[in-house]
């Protein structure tokens, strides 16, 4: 991974997001390159429009894990996923195994936020 040395961060801490995304860039860029076709055609589908009413919560989870994003089990059924300090926090859906469609819309916006493009 190809480091980016003559970056420093400001200290404010609304630029903190901004300059992790940064710094994490081009393994990202690799991690997307390097998937198998079930994840890309999952973060296809999240990125798609308009947003799928079908798509399987433990396909959503998959990618997240495939992108490298730290998995936190919370109370019940909430789990957060933390990549390049963005964190996102979702609950599971139950008793369906589908998510809903906001929730797909939040995925969306946190990959987004994290740098991830399909």
């Amino acid at each position: 991974m190809p480091a980016i040395v003559d970056y420093e961060c400001p200290s404010e801490n609304m630029f903190r997001n901004a300059c992790i995304n940064r710094l994490h860039l081009p393994a990202m860029l690799a991690t997307i390159a390097s998937m198998n076709n079930t994840p890309r055609k999952t973060l296809d589908a999240i990125f798609s429009s308009p947003t799928p009413r079908n798509l399987e919560w433990a396909r959503m989870e998959s990618l997240f894990v495939a992108l490298g994003c730290i998995v936190i089990e919370g109370n019940g059924s909430r789990v957060r996923f933390e990549l390049g300090g963005v964190v996102g926090t979702f609950h599971r859906p139950h008793p369906v195994k589908e998510a809903k469609p906001y929730q797909v819309r939040d995925a969306k916006l946190f990959l987004t936020e994290a740098g991830v493009k399909p």
